[in-house]
């Protein structure tokens, strides 16, 4: 979508679905990320037209879901999807376990997947996950990033939203919102590279990256490094 605007929280913001596949978009709160989230998915309401079709959206929010375990959850989505791809579906997020737990008694992570496994059963390929890592311990994160690039792998597109500069390693093209403004866009060790724009943002860099920036600046070595046994192997070199 090209040209977004909306009210005063967005201005000519354009996101390439098409082209990359697993899209982060990045920046403090209240510079817009929730926002685009809604207008992509057609929560919001614009001038734009919106393709809801096979879009399915996750926000950070509780769900109400009507039915009190996670199969009868389930199962009211899936009257028109063959068994065996339910099956398959719960298999892949691992969630045979909890079929019969009560949805209250599920962790963050349980019910994240939970609405992932009712977008995938609603055959959408198309995922927006608004900034969901908030209430995910460090284990749980990793995990959900895995889960996300297989995905990716299985031909779902994902566009995620986080202000935490770290998850966004795990995406192929990050964009960096401003007061409701693109102000960076690229690969995202590329855009990482731009350490003084995004400290003046007020976004902290992933550890690594920062390190790896100084001892840049010194000739130390040539590119970022993610890894800290290479980095220790390449300073010793």
């Amino acid at each position: 979508m090209n040209n977004i605007k909306y009210k005063t929280i967005l201005n000519d913001i354009s996101i390439n679905i098409n082209e990359h596949r697993f899209i982060s978009i990045s920046g403090t709160n209240k510079c817009g990320k929730t926002t685009l989230i809604k207008i992509l998915s057609g929560i919001i309401d614009t001038e734009y037209k919106v393709n809801k079709k096979n879009v399915g959206v996750i926000l950070n929010n509780k769900n109400n879901f009507i039915h009190k375990t996670v199969d009868k959850v389930l199962d009211h989505f899936n009257e028109n999807v063959e068994e065996v791809i339910c099956k398959k579906i719960i298999s892949y997020l691992s969630m045979n376990k909890l079929l019969k737990r009560k949805i209250e008694k599920l962790t963050g992570f349980e019910e994240l997947k939970l609405k992932i496994a009712i977008e995938l059963i609603k055959k959408n390929n198309i995922l927006l996950i608004d900034d969901i890592d908030t209430y995910l311990t460090k284990k749980e994160q990793k995990e959900l990033f895995i889960l996300l690039n297989n995905l990716v792998e299985e031909d779902i597109r994902i566009i995620y939203t986080t202000n935490k500069l770290e998850d966004t390693l795990y995406s192929d093209y990050l964009y960096i919102l401003d007061c409701g403004k693109i102000v960076l866009e690229g690969k995202p060790l590329l855009v990482l590279k731009e350490d003084t724009t995004l400290n003046k943002l007020g976004l902290e860099l992933p550890f690594m990256v920062d390190f790896s920036i100084k001892l840049m600046d010194y000739n130390i070595i040539e590119e970022i490094e993610l890894d800290i046994d290479r980095m220790v192997d390449t300073i010793w070199k």
